[in-house]
Formats: structure tokens, sequence, C-alpha cells
């Protein structure tokens, strides 16, 4: 994918080389024509919003203190620090800009201690037997089951 910057660039490179034989350069609008570029986006100079900066470094800060949030979140802590709204489209576009994500979530390690769960119990021959019991406690919602290897 060619990018506008490098369109500008092939129209200017094409523009200073000198034709052989007419000893001539070409002009911008034949340039803009071979290429199959706008000429709008070759005048039209590029632009670069200053009024960003502050924002953007306050952004970098944010995401440097809290890793886990997101631009969402990013959004609320910026309007609560902020004198004046900032636009969720805007912070989202710099934070696309600068490149944040969220780092993925670490797996988990299983508690070791007091809440081990007891292993499951498995048949100990061919053919065994289990019964059970149900009993309801009076006055108790709970109900309790039994089972027990006969």
């Amino acid at each position: 994918m060619v990018t506008p910057d490098q369109k500008r660039d092939a129209v200017v490179h094409l523009q200073s080389v000198i034709l052989v034989g007419q000893g001539q350069a070409l002009s911008q609008r034949a340039a803009c024509q071979l290429l199959g570029v706008q000429r709008a986006l070759v005048r039209r100079p590029k632009t670069r919003c200053f009024k960003d900066a502050p924002l953007k470094q306050q952004l970098v800060r944010l995401c440097l203190q809290h890793p886990r949030y997101g631009y969402r979140r990013i959004h609320a802590l910026v309007c609560r620090t902020s004198t004046e709204p900032v636009n969720i489209k805007r912070l989202h576009r710099l934070w696309k800009e600068a490149a944040h994500q969220v780092p993925p979530r670490k797996n988990r390690r299983p508690h070791r201690g007091k809440c081990l769960q007891k292993a499951p119990q498995y048949a100990r021959y061919p053919g065994q037997v289990w019964s059970c019991q149900r009993r309801v406690e009076s006055g108790s919602p709970a109900l309790l089951v039994n089972l027990d290897p006969e």
C-alpha cells in the first residue's frame, strides 16, 4: 500500500526528471496523470496538528501508569483531569497513532494451600457399585448427597 507521502514524493521526483528528447521537465498535471494521483493530494501540503501534543503526552503518561487500561478508561481519566472536554474519537485516533495496546492477561496459576480440592474418586475395581442417599435437613434448604462405595 502506498502512502500519500510516497505519492507526493513520486510526483515531485517525476517532475524533476527532464524528459529525454524534449529538454523540459514534466508539469505537475502531467505527472499526476501519469501516476494516477489526484492533484489535490500534491497541491495540499501535509498539516500537522500541534494542539494534540500535550494530549498525546498525557495519554502516554497515563498508559505507562495504568498498562491494563484501554482507551475508554484512559478517556475517563483524561476527562477528569483536563479543563476542556476531550472527544473520545480524537483520543482513540491518538491511541492508534501511538500504537498502544492492552497487554494480554497472564495465565493464573491454581491456588495452593487451604483451598485445595479433593481429587476425584475413581472405581477401584471393575463393577464397583456406588450408592446414593439423599437426605434433607429439616429447616435447611440445602440437599445433602452422600456417595458411599459399597
